[in-house]
């Protein structure tokens, strides 16, 4: 076998100047977001926290001590993340986020290109990186951005590994693992996979499948091995994370119910409108020529939108994972629909997506200038000035468990029914009470009501108040003794 001359390979790797120039701005855009929600959120913080005992050392440990329900990846990504900045801050655990959302740009360029050309990569990955969901999530360092990039890594190899060469398996359970080691959805790829499956088998000419078909398994359970053997070891059952999981959102709040057209009225928001109406016309198309990949990207979008409309709560980031078949579907329409054959220039593409996040931008500015996290920024200040008026082993009582973890760096405990609350105050160094945590039990406003004037003036109590109307108030165990 002979090696390409080195010129031919940098000719190749040229021809995708327009995946580096959207990475590029993408990376500098997403950036320059960190940090405008202005504090973590509960589940954010929950992720932080693993990160930063991992990057210390302290292996996979949370707030409340070994980690039985969150898969490792994001943690780990943030760990890094952490290690390359030196410090163990908001921003630090964002970048992990914003290079998983490169991550997600690449992969649906890398499909389309593919299985088209690369205008249509292009625009495919430009879709996705202005779509408003995507982009306003790349500040928030939570799990539906780097499932989104594994979960869709996963489906397009299947495709190729039904479509062109059998050895796309290997990549697709690969993809798979990583996806499941991220959050436990990515069990949903196993009904997907079979569904493509049996979806190629009726196509004229369809691939016999063959040992690689049969091997790849293999490669996705070693994958996610060594994390089904920790959670064996620590507690007794390897799938006791996705047993937790798998009751969350039938439980989460009990008396809501969304109608089964809430996602539909939702995706020209998550979308843009633009984008959603490209959406609709690549699946027509899609119909209409029988295009191989587009027919699975609707396959795909139909089955997630099927799979989370029949729970009775909703919301957007549910679905997130079918954005990467979204942005494929309307990119193919674009070079492949309108156009009627004619190729268009990657020059072109990359104008469409600039046009497209020119319109996006007004929202989206006004969207991190205005939406915050609850209690930012009172629990910060608040935090910060606990981690400074205590040792390093004091112990917090408060609601805000993850996020009182995160920013104090003191060990927290939730407060507990109200009979045992003496117990737990003899051995707090500082209680947190906040008026925006709906898990603070009833109880604890009315301590917060007892709370003497002259605790405020000697230092046993501190109050933080925002301009947003969160507060934040720390006190010593000692005033509710007296």
């Amino acid at each position: 076998m002979t090696r390409a001359p080195s010129g031919s390979r940098l000719r190749r790797w040229a021809r995708h100047w327009g995946l580096g120039a959207i990475l590029l701005v993408a990376a500098v855009v997403y950036g320059a977001s960190l940090g405008s929600y202005r504090m973590l959120m509960w589940d954010e913080a929950e992720y932080a926290t693993l990160a930063r005992a991992v990057a210390r050392g302290d292996g996979f440990v949370g707030y409340n001590g070994p980690e039985r329900l969150r898969p490792p990846l994001l943690p780990l990504a943030g760990a890094v993340a952490i290690g390359l900045r030196g410090t163990a801050d908001d921003r630090a655990v964002g970048w992990a986020t914003v290079a998983l959302a490169l991550l997600a740009l690449s992969v649906v360029y890398a499909a389309a290109a593919i299985a088209y050309d690369a205008a249509t990569g292009v625009l495919a990955a430009g879709l996705l990186a202005t779509a408003p969901w995507f982009w306003g999530a790349t500040a928030n360092f939570l799990s539906e951005i780097p499932l989104l990039a594994w979960f869709a890594a996963a489906l397009f190899c299947w495709h190729f590994g039904l479509e062109r060469e059998s050895r796309w398996f290997y990549g697709a359970w690969l993809c798979a693992g990583l996806a499941l080691l991220t959050r436990y959805t990515a069990l949903l790829l196993l009904p997907l996979f079979l569904l493509l499956t049996l979806a190629a088998a009726t196509t004229a000419g369809a691939r016999r499948l063959d040992r690689h078909f049969l091997l790849a398994p293999l490669l996705g359970l070693l994958a996610v091995a060594p994390w089904l053997l920790r959670q064996a070891l620590l507690f007794g059952d390897p799938m006791i994370g996705v047993w937790r999981a798998g009751g969350q959102l039938q439980s989460y709040m009990p008396g809501v119910s969304m109608p089964a057209t809430f996602y539909l009225t939702q995706l020209p928001a998550m979308l843009s409108v633009p984008f959603a109406m490209l959406l609709v016309a690549g699946v027509l198309w899609a119909l209409w020529r029988g295009d191989r990949l587009a027919l699975d990207c609707v396959l795909v979008v139909l089955f997630i939108l099927g799979w989370f409309g029949w729970y009775r709560y909703k919301e957007q980031r549910l679905i997130t994972a079918m954005l990467p078949a979204c942005a494929v579907l309307g990119a193919a329409f674009v070079t492949r629909g309108l156009l009627g054959g004619r190729r268009m220039p990657p020059l072109a593409a990359l104008a469409l997506v600039a046009l497209l996040g020119l319109a996006n931008a007004p929202g989206m500015r006004h969207r991190f200038a205005t939406v915050h996290t609850l209690g930012a920024p009172s629990l910060v200040e608040a935090m910060a000035f606990v981690r400074a008026h205590s040792p390093d082993d004091a112990r917090l009582i408060g609601a805000s468990a993850p996020q009182i973890r995160w920013y104090a760096d003191r060990a927290v405990q939730s407060f507990p029914p109200r009979e045992q609350l003496s117990a737990l105050l003899a051995a707090a160094d500082w209680v947190v009470i906040t008026n925006f945590e709906r898990g603070q039990p009833d109880y604890v406003a009315e301590l917060a009501a007892a709370i003497p004037p002259a605790a405020f003036a000697d230092g046993s109590a501190h109050r933080f108040d925002d301009q947003h109307g969160y507060r934040t108030i720390v006190v010593r165990p000692a005033v509710f003794h007296r």
